[in-house]
């Protein structure tokens, strides 16, 4: 007979195995995994996608289980903002999403994820005050917080820095 996850063909048929060597930071179970992992099933295979990204991926625990290793693209866009420093040569707050508007691509599991791009730019980047402003600003009708009104220094303005009051408007 045969259910899902049973393991009656091989020791490994049917488990979830972690597939770094592709580096994509996900669980799979598509019978691919490389001879060393099958022949060592109690460290490598596991039989739930759950167990397998525990003991692999703790730091990305989310990130790997909602990665199901069917998508081509390497996992599910959540549509959250993160710091994507492939976007420019400091960085950007860009959405994790495959296409359109403000798109960085597929966040890495190790990327923080923000439910605002002002969320994002403010924790990763309190010092620009074009993260948020930049290309295609948008807000979509979020609450920003209004700021601690302290004072900072801000290389980006031009060379030589300049004072900046951490404030929503343009202060």
């Amino acid at each position: 007979g045969g259910g899902t996850g049973d393991d009656t063909t091989s020791p490994a048929a049917g488990l979830w195995y972690p597939n770094w060597q592709e580096g994509r930071d996900e669980c799979v179970n598509d019978g691919e995994q490389p001879p060393y992992m099958t022949n060592n099933p109690s460290i490598y295979m596991h039989s739930t996608i759950e167990s397998c990204c525990e003991q692999n991926y703790s730091w990305i625990l989310n990130t790997c289980e909602g990665n199901q290793g069917s998508d081509t693209d390497g996992g599910t866009a959540t549509s959250m903002w993160y710091m994507n420093y492939s976007a420019g040569t400091d960085g950007a707050c860009t959405q994790d999403c495959s296409s359109g508007g403000e798109c960085g691509g597929l966040a890495n599991g190790w990327d923080i994820l923000y439910e605002t791009k002002s969320r994002c730019c403010d924790n990763r980047k309190p010092w620009d005050d074009a993260c948020v402003d930049g290309e295609g600003s948008s807000t979509d009708g979020e609450t920003t917080p209004s700021g601690t009104l302290m004072w900072y220094m801000n290389y980006s303005v031009g060379t030589d820095g300049a004072c900046r009051q951490d404030c929503s408007s343009g202060g």
